[in-house]
């Protein structure tokens, strides 16, 4: 099931846009998923359709097992940052999937009926620049019956060069 849901970004044009490293971001604009009568959600079963998952470590990532997680715009990374300035995005850059009933991310948490999602979304086209030319635009939003487990959060297969052997001592 995917959902699209459309953000107005009228009264943030003057604004400075929200930091990666806040949660939860300082617009506090943030979505609320509300469960079918008789349902049970929780956060891991949401993530941002065409955006790239970050796992706990990562840097400025809110990914924390069992309630929070976060997704961000495919290219947000260092090696994106153009003679410009960072890559720029036309209203968002990641937003954050967060259980209502578990702020405190306790791990002997389990989601109950009146758990609600909210979805945090960072605003703007990189976090240093201001959000003038900011447009509506849709967050689309995928569902899964498949929940995010905790090795998927926190231990990742790493596939970069930090697992090169670069010297030796005898």
């Amino acid at each position: 099931m995917t959902n699209t849901y459309t953000i107005n970004t009228a009264g943030l044009e003057s604004r400075v846009l929200d930091r990666t490293s806040s949660f939860p971001p300082t617009s506090k604009y943030n979505l609320i998923i509300t469960p079918d009568p008789g349902e049970t959600i929780q956060a891991a079963q949401y993530s941002g359709n065409g955006m790239v998952f970050n796992y706990e470590g990562d840097a400025n990532s809110h990914t924390k097992w069992p309630s929070r997680f976060q997704w961000t715009m495919p290219g947000l990374g260092e090696s994106d940052i153009t003679l410009s300035g960072l890559k720029e995005f036309p209203t968002f850059y990641k937003i954050v999937f967060e259980d209502s009933t578990n702020p405190t991310n306790d791990i002997n948490w389990v989601a109950s009926k009146d758990n609600k999602v909210y979805v945090w979304i960072y605003f703007g086209k990189n976090e240093t620049a201001y959000a003038r030319d900011l447009t509506d635009t849709d967050v689309v939003i995928t569902y899964s019956s498949t929940l995010i487990v905790q090795n998927e959060v926190i231990d990742p297969i790493i596939t970069t060069a930090d697992n090169n052997i670069n010297s030796f001592n005898f």
